[in-house]
């Protein structure tokens, strides 16, 4: 696994502390047991084969696994020090995930936390390949998250959202929007939300549009530019940005969505994922107008 990680067997023998021959000679062994050439050896480095690739993806979930159930075994014995690996894939579940985190580090000191940001498309994928333990997003169709469970965590509306002062504020209808400048969090033709808003007015989508994934960088564009965006209403009540922020008093309501939990379908919830969810829930219900989701997953 170091080795693909690596692209080179220098680079793992490095990593591992150990001699590059005997990197060698350990892949070459695991190679002769399987009976498949696993990597591809050029002067550039390696890349794994597609023998490689199917075996890696299930040794890394097994390697996860093994290392959770080195945790939970330590923790009946008294010792701390689990880990959470976090996917954020749409602005809902950051807006709660801060809170969830803060808390969860305040019952778990010890723990190590991962945090990574990302659309569901990335995300999604990663928590397959067990390379995360959770991801925070959108819903999406059943047969695009094959081998994943969802657990909806909150159902809601987004609003459009604008810098105070913006020459558009007081505009009331979707389609005089259609030539301002937007900020999408998912590419033309992935379904989005805005996409779909206009389609249902029969509007194409905008033409002049940035193309931004990150929750940070859309919040400082839309405070410092003329780009229109798609935000919960919670946040714009947020400390960074209810002075500076304003939602449009559009007409037509935007489609609803769900936002919950997606993790592996064939293994247990670990005990930092159990308490992290319960943390995300209850940062939930402290919202009094959160819509929130059911269900167990």
């Amino acid at each position: 696994m170091t080795v693909i990680d690596c692209g080179s067997i220098r680079g793992a023998a490095r990593v591992l502390g150990v001699s590059q021959p005997a990197v060698t000679k350990s892949i070459r062994m695991l190679e002769i047991e399987l009976g498949a050439e696993l990597l591809h050896r050029t002067t550039g480095g390696v890349t794994p084969t597609a023998a490689g690739r199917a075996f890696s993806a299930r040794a890394r979930i097994a390697q996860t696994e093994l290392q959770q159930a080195r945790e939970e075994v330590a923790a009946l014995g008294g010792e701390h020090g689990a880990s959470l690996r976090i996917g954020v894939g749409s602005a809902p579940a950051a807006l709660f995930a801060v809170d969830a985190i803060v808390r969860y580090r305040a019952e778990h000191p010890d723990d190590r936390i991962l945090v990574v940001e990302g659309p569901g498309r990335t995300l999604l994928p990663l928590v397959r390949d067990a390379k995360i333990d959770v991801a925070l997003a959108q819903r999406v169709n059943p047969e695009d998250a094959p081998g994943l469970k969802y657990r909806p965590l909150l159902r809601t509306r987004l609003v459009v959202a604008a810098r105070r002062g913006h020459p558009l504020a007081s505009v009331r209808s979707l389609g005089d929007l259609h030539t301002g400048e937007w900020l999408i969090y998912r590419p033309p033709g992935s379904g989005g939300v805005l996409e779909e808003a206009f389609l249902a007015e029969g509007l194409p989508l905008p033409v002049h549009r940035v193309h931004c994934e990150s929750l940070a960088l859309t919040l400082g564009l839309m405070l410092n530019s003329d780009l229109l965006g798609l935000l919960v209403p919670q946040m714009l009540r947020h400390p960074l940005a209810r002075s500076s922020l304003v939602q449009l008093p559009i007409a037509q309501p935007l489609p609803a969505v769900s936002v919950g939990m997606y993790r592996r379908a064939d293994t247990p919830l670990s005990r930092a994922v159990t308490s992290f969810w319960s943390h995300l829930t209850a940062a939930v219900k402290r919202v009094p107008d959160a819509a929130t989701g059911t269900g167990r997953g």
